[in-house]
């Protein structure tokens, strides 16, 4: 444009605008630092952070129990299949505390030592295991309680396909 009076209104006008902008950035700015301070006030994000720690112990607390529950119905299963007695019930497992960091770093601590055992130990261990599987099978030779489970040949006619089954 070769005309100066219109150059100067299109500055003139971009310079409100920029003033009009500015002043709306600011009381944006002033409005969303008084919400911001109103919600850190409130804590409105730490009870949310506390609740989410509580879930997450909650889901680990069950995920152990369920872990153990599995172990132990998979350890029955195998023994009955076998025929042997059941093993004793194996203690409940210990309780997951996630949110106390001190028995956190005690677990931590106390995995990373490797147990040190002698070979007297070791030995009277696989002797003690010894004992148990022939005190077992003695039970099941002597058709004690514990022999809860029996094989059952099957007939030619009418199981052609299976040649017998516990029952």
């Amino acid at each position: 444009r070769k005309q100066d009076l219109t150059k100067d209104e299109f500055h003139q006008r971009a310079d409100d605008l920029q003033e009009q902008l500015n002043e709306l950035v600011e009381a944006h700015r002033s409005e969303n630092l008084a919400r911001l301070n109103s919600v850190e006030r409130s804590q409105w994000v730490d009870n949310q952070i506390e609740v989410l720690a509580a879930q997450v112990q909650l889901a680990a607390r069950l995920e152990v129990r369920r872990y153990h529950t599995a172990c132990h119905l998979l350890s029955d299963f195998y023994h009955s299949a076998l025929g042997t007695a059941l093993p004793a019930p194996r203690p409940p497992p210990a309780r997951v505390d996630l949110l106390d960091q001190e028995s956190v770093e005690q677990q931590v601590a106390g995995s990373a030592e490797p147990k040190k055992r002698n070979e007297k130990a070791d030995k009277a261990d696989k002797g003690a295991k010894k004992e148990e599987v022939q005190r077992n099978s003695s039970t099941i030779e002597g058709l004690g309680p514990m022999n809860l489970r029996r094989y059952v040949q099957a007939a030619s006619d009418t199981e052609e396909r299976s040649a017998g089954h516990w029952e």
